[in-house]
């Protein structure tokens, strides 16, 4: 078979229908709530990007939910805990750009699918001005129940990870 049959050939298979050519992006739309059993502490990573005894004792213990809906150019969170709530807006487009929010200050981010993984990277600054950077992994299991977090936090002298395991509500 010549390379141009070929690549039609596996186009078509792509492209047929209950096909699409980004058929291994997952969906993440729908409440998430996490599983603190299940979940990795946060607290050395709130520790190091400054936060207070109190924020990363709540954190330890907060009841989150995260409510998630999606499209092909943006992935957009909404955050609640009892006492924080933030919404996240995840452009698609890989490309950097600015954001301001309450726990990191200023910071720059991208976002993009790799291998069914969605990945967020934020460049930021520690309280001490070292840079940093933050970065999100998030994958959800074949059953679409769970959703797995996986928060690395990397300095020059220092490497975190916490993952966090998220349950998926009923609508």
């Amino acid at each position: 078979m010549s390379v141009p049959l070929r690549i039609f050939a596996v186009l078509s298979l792509l492209l047929a229908p209950g096909h699409s050519a980004d058929a291994g992006t997952p969906d993440l739309t729908g409440k998430w709530a996490v599983d603190l059993e299940a979940s990795d502490s946060l607290v050395p990573i709130l520790e190091l990007l400054g936060r207070s005894w109190m924020e990363r004792k709540l954190a330890s213990h907060a009841e989150v939910k995260n409510i998630v809906s999606q499209t092909a150019d943006l992935v957009l969170i909404k955050i609640r805990a009892p006492f924080y709530s933030e919404t996240e807006r995840l452009a698609l487009d890989g490309e950097w750009h600015e954001h301001e929010q309450k726990l990191t200050g200023k910071y720059s981010s991208r976002t993009f699918w790799k291998a069914g993984t969605l990945i967020t990277e934020n460049r930021l600054e520690l309280p001490d001005g070292e840079p940093a950077l933050l970065t999100v992994e998030r994958s959800i299991n074949s059953l679409s129940d769970r959703l797995q977090q996986t928060t690395y936090l990397k300095t020059k002298g220092q490497e975190l990870q916490a993952r966090r395991v998220w349950r998926r509500e009923a609508e």
